[in-house]
């Protein structure tokens, strides 16, 4: 102790060296935001979570929102065609469920038909209101795929398990911030919401607070070093 009040300029550079040897790691720090990570490694509830996903699938699912008071018209309908080819190609997606691919169950000339409720473009405002007509009558697809109004249309997207990547989340949101941003124009109002953009939030304001925190604690540990040294030099 009386070797750290008699040296307090080495004791210093002692702690700065430090720190400056341990912020080489930070390259490698990860905030990873998960209820995987909010249990304990094979326990019963962990293992339950898994066999949930292994039974229904991925639990990090987007949904996509569209809204336009006509989009039911060729243009847009096209639009978010070749939108959902792009997400679906996307590395980090499993599958999607929407109007696009969700099947249209129905007779017609004593034969049963399952193709998806837009397999086919409506070319007419009368196509168009019979496809909205039939869609909300199932209601797996009513006020979840398709609201009551047929204004607003949800393209469920699918995230495979997250793999052990650095900035998996960031990249799986830049990628669908690429297609929302072609489809902005066309329509009233798109975004996306889940999972992903929220842990990627999260992950970021954590950072954004420790770039905040970290030299705060620094300034007040050296304050604090100097108040002590101070008063132990003065007895």
């Amino acid at each position: 102790m009386r070797w750290v009040i008699r040296h307090p300029v080495s004791v210093a550079m002692l702690l700065i060296s430090l720190t400056i040897l341990s912020a080489w790691q930070l390259p490698g720090l990860k905030v990873y935001i998960s209820p995987q990570a909010l249990s304990i490694a094979d326990s019963p509830a962990q293992q339950q979570h898994q066999e949930s996903i292994d039974t229904f699938g991925s639990d990090s699912v987007i949904i996509l929102y569209v809204r336009d008071d006509e989009l039911f018209a060729p243009q847009r309908i096209e639009a978010l065609r070749s939108a959902v080819k792009r997400i679906q190609d996307l590395r980090c997606v499993s599958h999607t469920r929407s109007l696009f691919d969700v099947p249209h169950l129905r007779e017609v000339d004593e034969f049963i038909h399952n193709q998806p409720f837009l397999d086919k473009t409506p070319a007419t405002p009368a196509e168009a209101e019979a496809l909205v007509e039939a869609a909300l009558a199932s209601p797996f697809v009513r006020n979840n795929l398709l609201s009551d109004d047929g204004k607003v249309m949800a393209i469920n997207i699918y995230i495979r398990p997250r793999v052990d990547e650095l900035r998996f989340d960031e990249r799986v949101t830049r990628s669908l911030d690429a297609v929302t941003r072609e489809l902005e124009p066309m329509f009233d109002e798109v975004f996306h919401m889940g999972a992903p953009e929220v842990r990627r939030a999260i992950s970021q304001t954590i950072w954004d607070e420790m770039l905040t925190i970290g030299p705060l604690s620094v300034g007040l540990l050296f304050l604090t070093l100097a108040l002590v040294l101070r008063q132990f030099s003065g007895v």
